[in-house]
């Protein structure tokens, strides 16, 4: 592939990239599109490092991200959410609470365990291997999350002992519910 020329029809050109982005993609969010921007300038970047394609390539101005505004997050209010805490069952009720009390991410709470709950007084511990951004956390265990919590005082292990896929699916049901 050192002849640029081989890569004829197929290549990954200007047109192949602007069809992409701005027809077969057109229905995805701005954030979608500039995701699929940051994959395609690595595959570009790493082309071009070993030399499958020119440096001036030509498609800079195309994998440029485009302005993002997405609509701010919906707030719910204080009796749609004790309708929602009201329709989960005894597994999903903790994530449910810590989510929404604590401000913990899915992908947290799915690593996390009933010590990180209970072990530090007044407090919630997120791990640094837990946490998105690898640093330790630390949010406060505020009064409701005790009171709504309080049955699941003595559990142990991991609080969510299913898959990531089980939670997402059973979210996904509350949501519809």
């Amino acid at each position: 592939f050192s002849n640029y020329d081989t890569f004829g029809e197929n290549a990954l050109g200007f047109e192949a990239v602007r069809f992409l982005l701005n027809e077969s993609l057109a229905k995805k969010s701005p954030k979608w599109r500039n995701h699929m921007r940051d994959t395609l300038r690595q595959i570009v970047n790493h082309c071009v490092a070993r030399h499958w394609m020119p440096k001036d390539h030509g498609l800079e101005t195309l994998l440029q991200n485009e302005k993002d505004n997405p609509a701010p997050p919906e707030i719910i209010t204080p009796e749609k959410y004790q309708e929602v805490l009201d329709s989960c069952d005894e597994e999903l009720l903790p994530v449910v609470v810590l989510m929404g009390f604590g401000g913990i991410r899915r992908e947290e709470v799915l690593k996390m365990g009933w010590a990180d709950v209970w072990e530090l007084q007044d407090c919630v511990e997120v791990n640094a291997r837990e946490a998105k951004t690898s640093e330790r956390r630390v949010l406060e265990r505020s009064s409701v999350i005790n009171a709504w919590l309080a049955p699941y005082r003595q559990h142990k292990g991991r609080i969510w002992k299913h898959s990531k896929g089980v939670l997402h699916h059973r979210l996904d049901d509350l949501r519809e519910k």
